[in-house]
């Protein structure tokens, strides 16, 4: 059980993906709350340690040089070799015997996946199927092993150590590495990168920062236990560690430079969390037991129950959902739909009185249908509403707009037109949302703002020469004008 008090509601957003023991993975959807078995096994029972995500693959790396890849969001995967148990076509390439503890993606160009390992071990790959190791006469050599990996500042920077000190590394290909001077004793087990700095942690409480892994700087931890895991979102960077007797996981934040939660902070009591990730609108943690928990702010943690006693080793984000593995060689994966809506004006400029349009396109990209989709918006008040048609289903306006689109299967779309006449020269701003009936693994892209400008139209800039409203009351003008004039005739004539 997790400490009292350490409890949350979390709103049903996100999807996990982790990996353990026994090579089996797991998925959920709605932040973890619930998750889903199906699909086939890994073809391995190795542990799996390190999880990635690019674009169109998900890469999980292991013991004794296991590499696996998955092109469908985890539900199906191809490991490295080819056995009679199980048989794959084609076979990932080999890369290394030794045992791979994470990896990591570099998303420009030339792409590319790099995994590390014990004793040195580098693994490359352009496609995450064709695996070769490093240059054999570049660093890093073998009397230390690599725990962490992470892309950023035009480089991949991997971390590790032995038992007498620390190792950082940098490459900007995987290929050809550069030592760099951590000054740290310890071990380090993890690296994250911020759009800022890299964030490395590691034993003895190490937290060590550097703008661009060269110079390194250590931080005020504020505890000595040994660290493994960080991860960033909201704002905001956690770092987890165990201790075994008894056994806690200390969890430390860091909103404006400084940690907190090493001294008398509170602890998860007999939790530990092996791996962390951020996706969606929170942080998963992951550890034995089949142990997940979550988590908005770092602070207030829930327990979710995965149905599964496997040793979780790892977890990332796919941009859809959390990814897990674990023991028995079971994958398990969130049947959750994922809609995305996108959208702009058409109409670059717009003046009082003028029609301005807008189109909204809804895509689900989860691996599941989205039953009941309905996309809704309430106008402000100075948009008057004039027509909307939809791609699919319909469409109806009353005091809000709304159209049904039925149920979408993966990869369906609808696009929604709306034409709308601005009443007063101001700021038009809509905000679209799509909801289905499924609770979606990701709401944070379930609703948009779009907005445009309407100035005051006037006769000499062409356009519009009267706004709505003034034109209204010179028709009503012109109108009284007329009645007025016929009851002066009708009173001269008596």
């Amino acid at each position: 059980d997790i400490t009292s008090g350490l409890t949350s509601t979390l709103p049903p957003t996100s999807t996990v993906v982790t990996v353990g023991s026994g090579g089996a993975i797991f998925t959920s959807g709605n932040n973890g709350a619930t998750w889903s078995a199906t699909a086939g096994p890994t073809k391995t029972r190795q542990d799996i340690n390190g999880l990635t995500a690019s674009d169109s693959l998900l890469v999980a790396v292991g013991d004794n040089g296991v590499i696996l890849n998955s092109t469908n969001g985890g539900v199906d995967w191809a490991r490295q070799t080819s056995t009679p148990e199980y048989p794959t076509t084609p076979p990932i390439t080999a890369c290394t015997s030794s045992h791979l503890h994470d990896v990591a993606w570099k998303p420009v160009a030339p792409t590319r996946f790099v995994a590390v390992g014990d004793a040195g071990a580098v693994c490359i790959s352009i496609d995450g199927s064709d695996w070769t190791t490093k240059s054999p006469t570049t660093p890093p050599d073998g009397s230390s092993s690599l725990y962490g990996i992470a892309w950023g500042k035009d480089q991949f920077i991997a971390v590790g150590g032995s038992l007498v000190n620390s190792v950082i590394y940098t490459s900007p290909d995987g290929d050809v590495w550069t030592l760099r001077n951590s000054s740290e004793p310890h071990i380090l087990r993890d690296i994250a990168w911020n759009s800022d700095h890299f964030i490395a942690v590691g034993d003895g409480g190490t937290i060590t920062t550097s703008p661009k892994g060269i110079s390194w700087t250590r931080n005020s931890s504020g505890t000595t236990i040994d660290l493994n895991t960080i991860a960033i979102g909201n704002d905001m960077l956690v770092a987890t560690g165990t201790t075994a007797a008894p056994l806690s996981t200390t969890v430390l934040r860091n909103l404006d430079g400084a940690w907190e939660g090493g001294g008398d902070g509170q602890a998860l009591e007999n939790v530990r969390i092996n791996d962390l990730s951020f996706g969606g609108t929170q942080f998963a943690g992951v550890g034995p037991s089949g142990t997940i928990i979550v988590s908005e702010d770092g602070q207030q943690w829930t327990e979710i129950s995965t149905g599964t006693n496997s040793l979780f080793k790892a977890i990332t984000w796919d941009e859809s959902k959390f990814i897990a593995a674990g023991a028995a060689g079971h994958i398990l994966y969130a049947k959750n739909p994922d809609l995305v809506i996108t959208g702009d004006f058409i109409t670059e400029k717009l003046r009082d009185g003028e029609v301005a349009r807008y189109s909204v396109t809804i895509i689900n990209k989860g691996i599941t249908t989205a039953p009941v989709v309905n996309y809704s918006e309430e106008l402000p008040r100075a948009s008057l509403f004039l027509s909307a048609s939809s791609t699919r289903g319909s469409c109806t306006y009353a005091t809000s707009l709304t159209c049904s689109l039925g149920d979408m299967a993966t990869g369906e779309t609808a696009t929604i037109t709306v034409d709308i006449t601005a009443t007063s020269a101001s700021t038009l701003q809509h905000n679209p949302t799509v909801v289905s009936n499924l609770v979606d693994s990701d709401e944070a892209n379930n609703a948009i703002v779009i907005s445009i400008d309407a100035t005051r139209g006037n006769s000499t800039s062409g356009g519009a020469a009267f706004s709505y409203w003034s034109l209204t009351g010179l028709l009503i003008l012109l109108l009284i004008t007329k009645l007025g004039s016929r009851d002066r005739n009708r009173w001269e004539f008596t």
